[in-house]
């Protein structure tokens, strides 16, 4: 509770972006960051670079159970996915759900999930993305602001608003 915590939740692969984040965790000692996912082998490589950067605010989980997940969720003051390409990112929906501020890059879909309920950085910007840390790390006010604003993004999916929509598309089609 006294500490600053980002969260990352994502399978740990060089795809993922997660290298950027242990990177710009050099420059915000007294926050905790979180990464949550299986190894997609990329996890030795992390942490071979959590060394090199004598970082002492990073851990790891590994898998865990779905209850955890949410519960790391809404425990995080931020979520970060770096993800370079991500065609949707329903761990952003997820964080939303939990009124957890969010951050992603601006790779595939992601800036159309997080809309104005987030902040995007330029994807392998890391001076982009320490800065828009900095910003939520800093800023309270900004951190309930966007949480806040995620719940009422999230509510916009919905599997019965995607069915209506595709139902609609197959009665386009065949008229």
């Amino acid at each position: 509770k006294e500490e600053l915590l980002v969260l990352s939740v994502a399978r740990i692969h060089k795809t993922k972006g997660q290298d950027q984040i242990i990177k710009a965790a050099n420059y915000f000692p007294h926050a905790k960051f979180v990464f949550v996912g299986i190894d997609g082998g990329y996890l030795n490589e992390l942490k071979k670079l959590t060394l090199d950067l004598k970082l002492k605010n990073i851990i790891f989980t590994g898998e865990v159970s779905e209850e955890e997940k949410m519960e790391a969720y809404a425990a995080a003051d931020i979520f970060c996915h770096p993800s370079h390409y991500e065609a949707f990112g329903i761990v952003v929906l997820e964080a939303f759900s939990q009124n957890t501020a969010v951050i992603t890059s601006n790779s595939g879909g992601l800036p159309w999930v997080v809309d104005n309920a987030g902040l995007i950085f330029e994807d392998n910007n890391l001076e982009d993305l320490r800065n828009k840390l900095a910003l939520l790390i800093k800023n309270k006010a900004l951190r309930k602001e966007l949480a806040y604003n995620g719940t009422k993004r999230v509510k916009e999916f919905s599997w019965r608003k995607t069915t209506e929509i595709i139902e609609e598309e197959y009665k386009k089609s065949l008229r």
